[in-house]
């Protein structure tokens, strides 16, 4: 797809004292509150940092498994990731990451990288998944990279026609990350993931439900800047939601993504629709 250009960074760089800063900028703003940034704001942060130590530790293992704990708000303010190396063994690698504020933890991610080998030959059942991303001329026509689907209504570039109980894709553009820097396929799909939420949550009164983290699982990296999440499974009960979502691109599956949400049906938000207040990323934050 061409003719449309990343949008606007979450972040934007600094260094102090010696370490690197990453300060909210107001793309990085959520739904939920002007005060706090997105998940893919904030798990887009965490991979950027495990990716790099990877490239420095196991730069011959690939991203396998992305799981991140959503424990605490992140707000807007100054933001730290600090990386720990796990395991590093002849096929498997585990790092460790921590998105801190404040001087205190408040999300966490642990991503497991595997090396690549060589696939068996042995013939094994796999589901068949018809996954036709939009029309390739589709571009969306607002600030936001984003096409959205539900199967009432097929691919559009704005949410209103999707207010309905039916099954749920988005697509996603390309994202910019920090400003200045092209973010890379493990940073995009890390952050993109946290839309798993998105398509397996959202229904006719808005999305009620605010995820508590992010499980991706990958086979591959993504072939370009653009991936889809479409909803494959979804059950909810006492004010819990949990869903998948396969993850692809225009050369089909490469994954999937999970997500377990709390019930917040006093403050549903539009996922198209977002106006934040952003006063809250001025005065010093």
């Amino acid at each position: 797809m061409t003719g449309f250009d990343p949008g606007p960074a979450f972040f934007r760089r600094s260094v102090g004292d010696g370490a690197e800063i990453l300060q909210p900028l107001p793309a990085s703003a959520s739904g939920w509150s002007p005060d706090q940034i997105r998940g893919m704001a904030v798990s887009g942060a965490l991979a950027r940092a495990t990716e790099r130590t990877a490239g420095q530790v196991m730069p011959q293992m690939q991203p396998a498994r992305w799981a991140v704990d959503l424990f605490r708000p992140a707000r807007v303010r100054p933001t730290s990731v600090r990386t720990t190396v796990v395991r590093h063994g002849r096929r498997i690698g585990l790092i460790d990451a921590q998105l801190c504020q404040e001087g205190r933890p408040v999300a966490r991610s642990r991503a497991l990288f595997a090396r690549p080998g060589p696939t068996p030959d042995g013939q094994v059942w796999q589901p068949e998944h018809t996954l036709p991303g939009p029309p390739p001329d589709l571009v969306p026509t607002g600030d936001d990279p984003r096409l959205f689907y539900s199967q009432q209504q097929g691919w559009t570039t704005g949410t209103d026609p999707h207010r309905n109980g039916s099954h749920k894709q988005v697509w996603h553009l390309p994202i910019t990350l920090v400003a200045g820097e092209r973010p890379t396929p493990f940073q995009m799909i890390a952050g993109v993931a946290d839309l798993a939420s998105l398509v397996v949550n959202w229904g006719a009164s808005g999305v009620e439900f605010i995820n508590a983290d992010i499980d991706l699982v990958l086979t591959r990296l993504p072939m370009s800047s653009e991936v889809g999440l479409s909803a494959v499974d979804r059950s909810e009960g006492n004010g819990i939601a949990v869903g998948t979502a396969v993850v692809f691109d225009r050369d089909g599956p490469l994954g999937s993504a999970s997500v377990v949400a709390l019930g917040n049906p006093v403050s549903g938000v539009d996922p198209g629709n977002r106006s934040p207040d952003l006063s809250a990323f001025h005065g010093g934050h």
